[in-house]
């Protein structure tokens, strides 16, 4: 179904004179299943629909925890704040499933040592946010 339906958003009164609102648009027209890399980025920046990008970025994170639209990392980045404001959004299953992950990661991951460790600290801040 798609998001509009979901939301019981009336699609002809929303604005489409901007770059962000055409995008917006676009987005609520489709399903979760057809939603990309770029709108669970846009809706996490937003914080539009929380409540379908974050579970649908946990499942994006556990099949690469270095993904991101603009840069690696970014959706961990993104999630992490939301995560911060909106704390009853954690989800222990995700975390314990990504902590495995991010290891593993690690071992393969090709970034150069300031990249590891930027990335390195965001996985500390989530770490802060599951232990609280």
């Amino acid at each position: 179904m798609e998001i509009y339906k979901i939301k019981g958003i009336n699609i002809n009164e929303i604005e489409k004179d901007s770059p962000l609102g055409k995008w917006y648009f676009e987005m609520v027209k489709k399903n979760e299943k057809e939603l990309t890399l770029r709108d669970i980025s846009h809706m996490l920046r937003q914080n539009v629909y929380l409540d379908i990008a974050i579970p649908i970025s946990y499942t994006m994170l556990l099949r690469d925890p270095f993904c991101g639209e603009l840069y690696e990392g970014e959706i961990l980045e993104l999630v992490i704040r939301v995560l911060e404001a909106n704390p009853e959004m954690r989800d222990y299953d995700f975390y314990n499933r990504f902590s495995g992950k991010v290891n593993e990661a690690f071992l393969t991951c090709e970034e150069d040592s300031s990249g590891r460790a930027e990335y390195k600290s965001a996985i500390s801040k989530l770490e802060k946010i599951y232990a609280d």
